[in-house]
């Protein structure tokens, strides 16, 4: 009845594709079928093929054969997951950089590749520790990169900034209001007088203002 209603769509949807990968027993066949479903290509949605993908990556991810694992760096690209594909590539050079036989510009290569997926990302901490760790292992190979991990140092800095900015608005703006309400201060701050709390109000709202507004320019950049 499923392949009947699937071949006069002419696709399968995700229910009928993950009772079709069960059928199949080992990971391999599971990898095989996808591959050629995957060749549909135009019958296939953007969302199926980078489920597809995903499914394929953690399938390749979970082997222990190196050479597989390997393979899951570009489905997990493809599926759209370059966080992953760091991951996994990072582990390809962390592997590489413990053998002694392999010359240092391959694993150098890994993290390069990794640093540049997890930029992708938006991980910019782990980019710039793989970056400097390809720069350690082979230095000669990447000196161009330091322009570039300044450029992402300022980057991270000012992302740090901006997060310290919309705390300080949020909590500057709650403190405010607290101690401009009468009803609220009348109560739980006896020791200080109706003077001092506006004035702390007052003062703790307009830092909470500025804050904001400093990170919102910053957002707009």
């Amino acid at each position: 009845m499923v392949k009947k209603e699937s071949a006069k769509r002419g696709y399968m949807i995700p229910e009928e594709i993950s009772a079709s990968l069960k059928t199949r027993e080992s990971p391999i066949a599971k990898i095989n079928w996808i591959n050629k479903y995957l060749k549909k290509g135009k019958l296939l949605s953007d969302r199926t093929k980078r489920s597809l993908y995903e499914i394929e990556a953690d399938l390749y991810a979970s082997s222990k054969d190196p050479e597989l694992r390997s393979k899951a760096v570009t489905a997990y690209s493809m599926a759209g997951r370059e966080d992953r594909a760091a991951q996994i590539m990072e582990q390809q050079a962390q592997l590489r950089e413990e053998c002694t036989l392999v010359n240092k510009w391959i694993p150098a290569s890994f993290y390069y590749d990794a640093g540049f997926r997890y930029e992708k990302a938006g991980n910019i901490h782990k980019a710039l520790e793989c970056y400097k760790k390809s720069q350690d292992i082979d230095p000669k190979q990447y000196p161009k990169l330091n322009p570039h991990m300044a450029e992402l140092k300022t980057r991270l800095s000012e992302g740090q900034l901006e997060k310290t900015a919309a705390t300080a608005s949020i909590m500057g703006i709650i403190a405010g209001i607290f101690f401009l309400s009468p009803n609220v201060t009348g109560n739980a701050i006896a020791n200080l007088t109706n003077q001092t709390t506006s004035f702390l109000g007052a003062g703790l709202l307009i830092v909470g203002l500025f804050c904001g507004f400093f990170w919102m320019k910053s957002r707009k950049k």
